[in-house]
């Protein structure tokens, strides 16, 4: 092979590999920049008790996003637990030995506590075998700051039994006497290649020996 020709081939292994390892946003609906009547926006829809879901708590605000001329802005009245996860056709699917990293801006009306939850699911049709994958509490100020939780396929969860994953916002807790305001941008899950090696055995598949 001619000296050129090995130099690009090795180069073009270089960059596929780069691109490989980089990871990609395998969520669609975090720019927020949708019409200002999306209540709730694309991809996103109302969860919990149906007494709690009022379409007017989930919209779009132009006023301050993070980038773009958008982002989502959730309402949380004051001792009520209404609470946004994304829409069952938009869940994610993930892949054997990859990793997770759901990042996303926020900022809320008053400094304090909201919540992140990732769901798994064996189906997305049926949302039978449901488990909570993770949780993450974290503080948002009035100012805008990164979100980020990893999960790693083979340890947070598991394919094969969390066939798809679903994500939950909740601008404060249920107890909360206060009205809450959570505003949230650029909201991304990015998929890449683990770089944690092993992977957890599930209990389902473990047959127990019979005692003598």
């Amino acid at each position: 092979m001619p000296r050129r020709s090995l130099r690009n081939f090795f180069l073009i292994q270089a960059l596929c590999l780069l691109s490989a390892t980089a990871g990609v946003n395998v969520w669609n609906h975090g720019n927020f920049d949708d019409p200002a009547d999306s209540r709730p926006p694309k991809g996103w829809t109302l969860w919990g008790d149906p007494k709690f879901k009022n379409p007017a708590n989930y919209t779009i605000d132009s006023k301050n996003p993070h980038a773009g001329t958008g982002c989502f802005r959730l309402d949380q009245p004051a001792s009520t637990a209404g609470y946004i996860n994304t829409e069952p056709s938009a869940a994610i699917h993930p892949k054997r030995g990859m990793k997770y990293e759901i990042t996303f801006w926020a900022r809320r009306s008053a400094p304090g506590p909201a919540t992140l939850v990732v769901e798994g699911y064996a189906s997305a049709e049926t949302l039978a075998g449901w488990r909570n994958v993770a949780q993450q509490n974290f503080q948002a100020g009035q100012e805008w700051s990164q979100v980020k939780l990893t999960l790693d396929e083979g340890w947070d969860f598991l394919v094969g039994r969390e066939n798809i994953l679903m994500i939950a916002l909740r601008p404060a807790s249920s107890t909360s006497n206060q009205d809450v305001t959570l505003w949230v941008d650029d909201f991304q899950v990015i998929e890449s290649p683990s770089d944690r090696p092993g992977r957890m055995i599930d209990p389902a598949t473990v047959k127990a020996e019979p005692m003598n």
